[in-house]
């Protein structure tokens, strides 16, 4: 299941850094504008990775992946409707916060479930899986691109692997082991 998801995430990621400022264009907004929805999903990926590490601190990693995986897949879904350029600035930074943010957050989830002596191996397949929908991710995007959906079935589209994301998150079952690993080192470090 961690594979799944880092491929749909890397998938999401790669898509939308190559195709927005195109499918932005072609709904009608300028291109200075549309090169601009970029930079403000890379700045939502910054913000979505220090809140993101912030949460999982407190609530867990696994909830706050499974609840950016569905605020992406609403978030793709409305983005689709056209609203208007201020609050489409909003939910591009969202989807950021929510693509390149999860990806981020992954990273920690796999690292949380694996054993220690096994724990570079597990990152490190999942990561590799994952560049294969990074790989598939522009490419997807271009054929939908080429197939002329309206501007909100494009979008819808997009949304989909992200659903398929929480679905592989509600999967993934935590161990119980890794929890007493974690409060056993966090033991030690505040008696030490």
């Amino acid at each position: 299941m961690f594979w799944v998801c880092f491929f749909v995430c890397l998938l999401l990621t790669y898509g939308l850094s190559t195709w927005l400022p195109d499918m932005m264009t072609n709904a009608g907004y300028a291109l200075q504008s549309s090169l601009l929805f970029l930079l403000v999903l890379n700045v939502g990926a910054m913000a979505g990775a220090f809140f993101g590490g912030w949460m999982s601190d407190i609530w867990s990693t696994k909830k706050v992946v499974l609840t950016y995986f569905l605020v992406c897949a609403v978030t793709l879904t409305v983005m689709g409707m056209q609203p208007h350029a201020f609050f489409m600035y909003i939910l591009v930074a969202v989807a950021g916060a929510t693509t390149i943010g999860t990806q981020i957050l992954l990273y920690s989830f796999v690292s949380e479930y694996y054993p220690i002596h096994f724990r570079s191996t597990g990152v490190g397949w999942a990561s590799g899986i994952g560049r294969l929908g990074g790989i598939l991710g522009p490419t997807l995007g271009g054929i939908l691109f080429s197939v002329s959906l309206t501007f909100q079935q494009n979008f819808i589209a997009i949304a989909i692997p992200a659903v398929i994301g929480a679905v592989a998150v509600l999967f993934i079952q935590v161990k119980k082991k890794a929890i007493a690993d974690t409060s056993s080192v966090s033991k030690k470090r505040s008696v030490g």
